[in-house]
């Protein structure tokens, strides 16, 4: 039989992730002396996947999504494919 055609996946499947603080102030200048205007910090994160498929013998798919989440707010879902 012919495998020429048959699609399969192409390695593991690849996947990640981070995690991050920022963190600051704010100073206003216009008074002497220079006072903190604003401080904070922030926490975020995300996570990715990847897999590849060999769809014909020419055709390769990639396709995976990212998914992101800065302190209070929703999650962000980025898909993608190549």
């Amino acid at each position: 039989m012919d495998k020429s055609h048959h699609s399969h996946f192409q390695g593991p499947p690849v996947g990640g992730g981070l995690l991050n603080r920022v963190e600051g102030q704010e100073w206003f200048t216009a008074t002497n002396p220079a006072t903190v205007d604003a401080q904070g910090r922030r926490y975020g994160g995300a996570f990715y996947a990847q897999l590849d498929h060999q769809l014909l013998q020419d055709v390769k798919l990639i396709a995976g999504f990212q998914t992101n989440k800065i302190a209070a707010s929703l999650s962000t879902l980025c898909p993608a494919a190549a």
